[in-house]
């Protein structure tokens, strides 16, 4: 892939190969893998010309979906795919070719070409023996059968969604740098695992990284052992200690600092940011892709009006665990859908405005507005905390956070704290919000914005001080 000097760039030549070769009649290039990924590919190559200096910038986000980068190759038209362990954003795959030092980027490029490179140096091999074929090569590359438990692990993260299964990836990366890739099922063992812990512990990771990385370990080896592969009684995970990191640190604003936000004198676009914030502040820090996908259905008519529902998006495909949270149309809340939302129609989202007018319903465009509109709402109020001379930059995530701590500093009842936060609880038989009456949902946003009231000690005020209050209060009478 070469960059010309022109500003715009064919959407087609955004996916074209980081390297390729052709030996004999066999075809080998470093792709995106089309396999779960067709249709974001297909979009993206529907495309037309496209300005350079956007797809770069949107290089650099890394909340937009990523890829697994693979190894394709072609004999008689039959593509195999090999992974490289490696997954980046599709702009983040124009870019590679050009990423140079230590940059995250650099390493990526640098290990997926370590990976096409011995591929295709076994191909020739196979070629020049003249038993080329792909199960050949699969065992010439993996160095085991085709049956091993790297390839159990493999097949796991092509199965899992994009965000699990980078952490699969990144552990199973980590495995193998660590004990290499010669692991079968009767050399697994505690005694491997250990060596994989210590040298993790050597190169710097902490208990929080060990803990994620052994529990993505135990999936594919649970797996293992129900195919028959491992015997329960050799599970190489037995006597294996998962350490426990430290609990995440959060960060939150206090309801004084929460209400300078909100009646800051600042320009409109600003408050603009300051009241999305608030709506996910009220509603258990709800996040970006469920706010652009709230839509007035037909609870919210049967409601006449008063209460908005969904499900929110992390927990909607486990129904085991799906909570159906209420939105009370209420106070703050209700002002901001009025100023900033759409008229109520059956069907239509509440917040059109954050997909933006020209959106076209395609799943890779709504991934980079909500990327986007998290990003002006960041900056947006970083300027107001300036503005403020506040001392912290709050952000989008801040709102959850500050949601559970402020509720529970009110005294608000647990239960429905961890509901509002979208949580299922145990032993709770109907996750619904439905079960708190509408007249104490509304007394509960009341209470989030409810500053403490000072309490007015006449007696250790001054004179002076007295007078002026006088003044003061007889000035707002009149």
């Amino acid at each position: 892939m070469t960059e010309t000097k022109e500003t715009t760039i064919n959407a087609k030549d955004v996916l074209l190969p980081l390297a390729s070769d052709v030996i004999s009649n066999i075809r080998v290039a470093v792709v995106l893998d089309p396999r779960n990924h067709g249709k974001v590919l297909q979009e993206w190559s529907a495309l037309e010309q496209l300005d350079v200096s956007v797809v770069k910038e949107m290089a650099s986000d890394d909340k937009l979906d990523i890829i697994p980068i693979v190894v394709r190759v072609i004999m008689n038209r039959k593509p195999m795919y090999y992974r490289t362990g490696k997954a980046v954003s599709i702009p983040q795959f124009y870019v590679l070719d050009k990423a140079q030092g230590n940059s995250k980027l650099a390493v990526v490029k640098k290990d997926v070409l370590l990976v096409y490179n011995k591929i295709r140096d076994h191909i020739r091999e196979l070629v020049k023996e003249g038993r080329f074929n792909f199960d050949n090569l699969r065992e010439k590359f993996t160095n085991k059968t085709k049956d091993s438990f790297l390839g159990v692990w493999s097949d796991i993260i092509s199965e899992k969604k994009i965000n699990t299964a980078d952490n699969y990836r990144q552990a199973y990366s980590s495995f193998v740098s660590a004990v290499g890739r010669n692991v079968n099922f009767a050399n697994l063992t505690p005694q491997l695992i250990g060596r994989w812990i210590k040298r993790m512990r050597e190169d710097g990771k902490g208990d929080s990284t060990i803990g994620m990385y052994l529990r993505a370990i135990r999936v594919p080896i649970n797996k293992s052992i129900a195919m028959g592969y491992i015997t329960p009684a050799n599970n190489p995970m037995k006597g294996i200690k998962i350490p426990k990191g430290k609990r995440r640190t959060y960060d939150s604003i206090d309801i004084p600092t929460i209400n300078r936000l909100r009646f800051a004198d600042v320009p409109e676009n600003l408050k603009q940011s300051v009241d999305f914030w608030v709506f996910s502040y009220l509603n258990g820090g709800m996040n970006m892709a469920d706010m652009v996908d709230l839509v007035y259905t037909d609870h919210y008519f049967k409601s006449e009006g008063r209460e908005l529902i969904f499900v929110r998006k992390k927990t909607e495909n486990t129904t085991s665990d799906a909570v159906e949270i209420l939105i009370p149309v209420y106070g703050e809340i209700k002002r901001i859908i009025e100023k900033h939302g759409s008229k109520p129609i059956m069907g239509e989202r509440v917040f059109p405005m954050l997909l933006g007018a020209d959106y076209d319903g395609t799943e890779s465009m709504k991934v980079r507005r909500i990327s986007q509109a998290n990003q002006n709402i960041r900056k947006r109020l970083y300027k107001v905390c300036e503005m403020l001379d506040m001392p912290m930059r709050v952000s989008p995530t801040w709102a959850r956070h500050s949601f559970k701590t402020n509720a529970e500093h009110k005294g608000i009842n647990n239960t429905y704290i961890e509901m509002a936060m979208g949580h299922a609880l145990p032993g709770v038989q109907q996750n619904y919000m439905g079960s708190w009456r509408y007249e104490d949902r509304i007394k509960y946003v009341d209470m989030l914005l409810e500053d403490e009231k000072p309490t007015l000690n006449l007696d250790g005020m001054t004179e002076d001080e007295i007078r002026k209050l006088y003044e003061i209060l007889k000035a707002k009478l009149n």
